[in-house]
């Protein structure tokens, strides 16, 4: 069957329609492929993140370091993490989603190795730094890689999901440091977060290149090679044609304009509401293990208070992936917001 009878309409070089050829699709083996390819990569930039949550306390502990030089390795860590994630984007549209993902796993995967031979606390930090640059890389190309392959009408279940994958990696650190650090010491948890980056650094080398990117460079036959094959798997599931007021090409935003008057009221919004997550998220759950050995409990004690803690967070995602894509992305936000606020109130009770 011809391309042009398969969507429903004649396409021909130049009138690609990655974008509305791609949201009409249903979920099929090959979305669940990219999934796990990229959530691979996600689950160990969130394990790498959340590192610190166990190698501050025990670094505390055994006089490797000082509060401030913790709050230094915090700071670093986010500091890279904003240069790496606004680098990302302007890579990811130069080079390409492929190349982007492939080269901020390389650089976090290489800078936890480098973390494990840290002779002192400074050498730590440097290495941290650099480890932040590809863990913020990671997570935008990693969510936005995922969001032009997926279709809107499961978007956000999908990206759910990968929140979980995600957030797995608290209580897979906690639980492994738990285990790992008062018998060998910390640097083994860095290891084990350098050799899973590059494992999937490897196994993502068969990761195809994101076809909305290949028709916005105008590399049509490429584009079109790969949506076939991606529509070939989403044959049997009865494809719905291509809207017909679809455009032939999908018109490329500047980004000024994220400053009009249509997107800037949507920046300001998203951009406080991460701020003030990752702030809870990425800073009170690091320090949490430096905040228990500091007022006198064991190491072993602090790193079971935090992962009993860290365990909410999948389930958060869970249920988050259940009821974003039935009562609306806005309404889960405001419910999980009001419900944050309620229980640190509580908290601090």
């Amino acid at each position: 069957m011809a391309i042009g009878e398969d969507i429903g309409q004649d396409v021909t070089p130049g009138e690609i329609l990655a974008g509305p050829r791609l949201d009409r699709l249903r979920i099929s083996g090959f979305h669940k492929r990219i999934f796990w390819l990229i959530g691979a990569g996600m689950f160990f930039d969130g394990y790498d993140l959340y590192v610190g949550t166990n190698v501050l306390g025990a670094t505390l502990a055994s006089g490797f370091s000082t509060l401030a030089q913790n709050a230094q390795f915090v700071s670093m860590t986010f500091v890279g993490m904003t240069i790496g994630a606004l680098a990302a984007g302007f890579l990811g549209d130069a080079f390409g989603r492929r190349f982007t993902y492939q080269v901020n796993l390389l650089v976090f995967g290489l800078a936890s190795l480098a973390a494990v031979l840290a002779p002192t606390m400074s050498w730590l930090v440097a290495a941290r730094f650099v480890m932040g640059l590809g863990l913020g890389a990671e997570i935008v190309v990693g969510y936005s890689t995922l969001t032009e392959f997926v279709p809107p009408i499961s978007r956000g279940r999908w990206l759910s999901f990968m929140t979980l994958v995600v957030v797995s990696g608290l209580p897979a650190t906690t639980l492994l440091g738990s285990i790992i650090i008062p018998t060998f010491g910390w640097r083994p948890v860095f290891l084990i977060a350098g050799i899973g980056a590059l494992v999937v650094w490897y196994l993502r080398k068969s990761m195809p290149e994101s076809p909305r990117w290949l028709e916005s460079k105008h590399r049509f036959a490429e584009a079109e090679e790969l949506l076939t094959m991606i529509e070939g798997e989403s044959a049997s599931l009865s494809l719905p044609p291509v809207p017909k007021e679809a455009t032939t090409m999908v018109n490329s935003l500047d980004a000024l304009d994220l400053f009009g008057a249509t997107l800037l009221p949507r920046l300001l919004v998203g951009s406080i509401g991460l701020i003030v997550i990752n702030t809870l998220i990425f800073g009170f759950v690091t320090w949490l293990p430096t905040f228990f050995v500091h007022q006198g409990l064991t190491l072993t004690r602090s790193f079971s208070y935090t992962l009993m803690i860290s365990l909410a967070a999948p389930i958060g995602c869970v249920i988050g992936a259940f009821v974003a894509d039935r009562i609306g992305r806005r309404p889960t936000i405001i419910g999980a917001s009001l419900l944050a606020i309620v229980f640190g109130a509580l908290y601090r009770t």
